[in-house]
């Protein structure tokens, strides 16, 4: 997760933006937003944590039925809903796997160091995290963290050697490392994590951004052992989310910086072509004004479900690019899944003060392929 890649290097001023009509549904109430609040002379670094929706856009209001899952986690990210009711995040700045119980209760299950950034449960039943390798932190005055120097802007920390994909047993809580490098190219800030239909793992890396320097990002596929790793789609200004159509028919992958939502044409188990692709996909979707985005899911209607870290929100992207969005009770919403007996439970990691939410959906979530734990019903031991 690298919202703060958009949210520092342009100015609030472009966040003004002509008027958008949005799709009401079901029970989402959908209002005319206010204004964003006066920063004042320091646009470079916000004193508060406001929520700060973009001019003249409407937004659908936090949902009724919204509950706290459980406070007090260091920056999630990577919510894996299990059958037993049970959730599994990483915490990016905590560095751990937790397990988070119904009843809100916290056990961590491994210590990874880095900065555990996305996570998905393999057909093996164990998890698949993207780690970034850390990120230097900034505390606001209320608490909360932003994942930035606020001196200098840069998004590399002290002591840096790059990411790493890792897999965690979670009954034993055993970390194997995977994946460092690609051939001769090291990973950068591996992000966010999906299995395909045919078992094989795939993973953005974000790139990084120092003072001065930024390496681009990139999408990659890997058997789920580590093995045979390819990159799919390369020299990409900051992918992040990462997810698939409900028939696995294709693939998209939120943009940070850009605030696009790109989508390919895939076929499982089959070697790309050609590989890899210079270029970005189809364009699905463009955020209006500077809007960052985060990790994503999909639900059964082919809707795609994308945190937008800074707006305070979820933009839902329909099949044919138009857009309504949600709000949420923080600043800096990191990511989502679906989970419940019938995935239409939807619950939200808020990074800006370390909460797992949850509310109804209008619909199920999309199957995640590869996931033990939704195609057999099987807990996250």
């Amino acid at each position: 997760m690298d919202p703060a890649v958009a949210l520092f290097q342009f100015p609030w001023l472009s966040w003004s933006i002509s008027k958008l009509t949005v799709l009401q549904r079901n029970r989402f109430r959908c209002a005319s937003s206010p204004n964003p609040v006066n920063m004042g002379s320091d646009v470079r670094w916000p004193k508060s944590t406001p929520t700060l929706p973009p001019v003249g856009v409407d937004w659908c209001s936090v949902p009724d039925d919204l509950e706290v899952v459980a406070e007090g986690l260091d920056f999630p990210e990577g919510p894996i809903a299990c059958a037993d009711g049970t959730l599994l995040v990483v915490e990016v700045r905590g560095g751990r796997l937790m397990r988070v119980f119904p009843t809100g209760g916290l056990e961590v299950v491994a210590d990874l160091g880095g900065g555990p950034n996305g996570a998905a449960l393999g057909p093996d039943g164990a998890v698949y995290i993207c780690n970034n390798g850390g990120l230097p932190w900034s505390q606001l005055d209320d608490g909360s963290w932003y994942p930035i120097d606020r001196d200098t802007g840069s998004m590399t920390p002290a002591g840096y050697k790059g990411g790493w994909i890792e897999r965690v047993d979670p009954s034993s809580g055993e970390v194997t490392r995977l994946i460092e490098r690609v051939g001769d190219v090291a990973l950068s800030a591996p992000n966010d994590i999906a299995f395909d239909r045919a078992g094989d793992l795939w993973f953005t890396d974000t790139g990084k951004t120092a003072v001065g320097e930024t390496v681009l990002g990139a999408v990659y596929r890997a058997r789920i052992d580590g093995s045979e790793v390819e990159a799919f789609a390369t020299r990409l200004l900051g992918p992040n989310g990462i997810g698939f159509a409900p028939e696995a028919d294709r693939v998209y992958v939120s943009d940070t910086p850009s605030g696009r939502v790109y989508e390919w044409d895939v076929r499982m188990g089959e070697a790309f072509q050609p590989p890899p692709r210079r270029t970005a996909g189809r364009v699905r979707a463009r955020m209006p004004g500077a809007i960052a985005l985060d990790s994503l899911a999909v639900d059964t209607e082919d809707r795609i479900v994308v945190a937008m870290p800074g707006a305070g929100g979820l933009a839902v992207v329909q099949p044919d690019g138009g857009m309504w969005f949600v709000r949420m009770p923080d600043p800096l919403p990191t990511n989502i899944c679906f989970g419940g007996e019938d995935r239409a439970t939807a619950f939200v990691t808020l990074g800006g003060h370390g909460r797992l939410i949850r509310f109804r959906w209008p619909c199920p979530g999309a199957a995640l392929h590869g996931s033990r734990s939704i195609l057999t019903s099987e807990p996250c031991e």
